[in-house]
């Protein structure tokens, strides 16, 4: 269940995306995540990151699935089978991000700051390694707000995407906290 919870974390965030441009998606779906990975072992954190990316994906990419409607010499159902093998392939940028920072973090807030690092890492090299596909970063979606778009000229859009982690995270440890002042 921690895994199609992470798959549905990964389809929020990616709800930040066009058509739907929901600026609140990205920060939900990422402090779902980071509580879903703070609260298992270890071990779980690719499987989660690997959910997480693969929800993401699956959903932020389905105009590759229209782009071969066009192409007269291929079907439609192929275009399919494409978005969910590449949206696979490239959660495992996220996977690799998420088994890291647990391994590293000790609690909400650390887990936040090292993913948003490795997350906006993982971003970058998979625009660099084996794939060239720096499509769709997740802070993109935030290019909408006011003022982002100077913001990015900072950081680009990578660097955004560490700020949605953090954001996420923000709200992630609020709830964490929360949690715990009702336990007492």
């Amino acid at each position: 269940i921690a895994f199609a919870t992470a798959l549905a974390a990964g389809a929020l965030a990616a709800l930040g995306f066009e058509p739907v441009g929901s600026v609140a998606g990205p920060v939900l779906g990422l402090a779902l995540l980071l509580l879903l990975l703070a609260a298992r072992p270890r071990g779980r954190a690719f499987w989660l990151g690997l959910g997480f990316g693969f929800g993401n994906f699956l959903i932020g990419l389905t105009w590759i699935a229209t782009a071969f409607s066009f192409q007269s010499a291929m079907p439609a159902w192929m275009g399919w089978v494409a978005v969910v093998g590449l949206s696979l392939f490239l959660a495992l940028y996220t996977a690799l991000a998420a088994g890291l920072a647990r391994r590293l973090a000790n609690g909400v807030v650390s887990l936040a700051l090292i993913f948003a690092g490795l997350f906006a890492l993982a971003e970058i090299l998979r625009g660099l390694l084996f794939t060239g596909f720096a499509w769709n970063p997740l802070g993109a979606a935030w290019l909408q707000l006011p003022g982002v778009a100077q913001l990015a000229a900072l950081g680009g859009a990578n660097g955004l995407s560490a700020l949605a982690v953090i954001a996420g995270g923000s709200l992630a440890a609020l709830i964490a906290a929360r949690g715990e002042a009702g336990r007492l």
